[in-house]
């Protein structure tokens, strides 16, 4: 038998509602995740942080440019941050504060610095936000052993998933995957294998779990699969809700298995 394969499966939005941080802490205790990616800002993430510290996942900041909850940085949509970011529109300074406060509230929170970064809506790997980034960890944290790892989203190609499916997920590592990885290993910053998980947020549980299925079939060693489930009565999304259904299955056990994959 062959040795199996490390996935991270990671939970994104932990402190953006009730019902995410239901299903990150209900899914965590079933050991069907690796990590949890917070919004320090969100409405409940210091409401919950302490559950979180209690269980066994790795925590991340989820860096957030796009969402207002009443912070003092600037948010925009998606669409035009990637132009003012592409375009060498944002303020660089404003931008080094923003990720310097969100580190900040983490670790307050927290009590120690985040496991890994990732952005909300893959922010963190946009031009001037990366260096920003980069800058600021590397400032704060010195020692190899210290440093947190950072999210690639450099897509695994998986079988069987719609054409409109890799099309995004191409899309999403061409804004700056292979930029923030050259970046990262240059200033001695580990990242990912390969990046799974994109779709489109449609289908319910029986397109999900085709796509899960895909996923896990492609997935490789050090690779991390993305989701964003939610559970109970304050589900935001119920396509969120179906992530949470296939997750806490037996049959996702079952295609972990089959696929030698074994999670970290």
């Amino acid at each position: 038998m062959g040795k199996n394969k490390i996935l991270t499966v990671c939970a994104d939005d932990f402190g953006m509602n009730a019902a995410a941080n239901a299903a990150i802490l209900a899914l965590a205790e079933w050991g069907r995740l690796s990590s949890a990616s917070c919004l320090v800002d969100g409405p409940v993430f210091v409401r919950d942080a302490a559950l979180l510290k209690g269980t066994a996942l790795q925590t991340g900041l989820h860096l957030n440019f796009t969402d207002d909850f009443g912070q003092t940085d600037r948010v925009m949509p998606i669409n035009k941050l990637i132009v003012a970011a592409y375009l060498r529109l944002l303020n660089t300074s404003d931008i080094q504060r923003a990720v310097a406060r969100q580190l900040d509230s983490f670790e307050k929170v927290m009590g120690r610095a985040p496991d890994y970064i990732d952005g909300h809506l893959h922010v963190h790997q946009l031009p001037v936000i990366r260096d920003a980034l980069l800058t600021e960890l590397e400032k704060r944290y010195g020692s190899a052993a210290q440093r947190p790892w950072l999210r690639s989203t450099k897509a695994r190609h998986a079988y069987g998933l719609p054409l409109s499916l890799k099309l995004k997920a191409a899309i999403i590592q061409t804004l700056g995957s292979a930029a923030l990885v050259r970046r990262a290993s240059r200033k001695g910053f580990t990242t990912n294998a390969g990046f799974l998980g994109v779709y489109g947020f449609t289908g319910g549980a029986r397109a999900y779990s085709k796509y899960m299925q895909a996923w896990l079939g492609a997935a490789e060693d050090g690779d991390v699969l993305m989701c964003h489930p939610e559970c109970g009565k304050d589900t935001y999304d119920n396509q969120r809700r179906a992530e949470y259904d296939i997750l806490r299955s037996t049959d996702f056990a079952g295609w972990l298995a089959t696929n030698s994959l074994q999670l970290r």
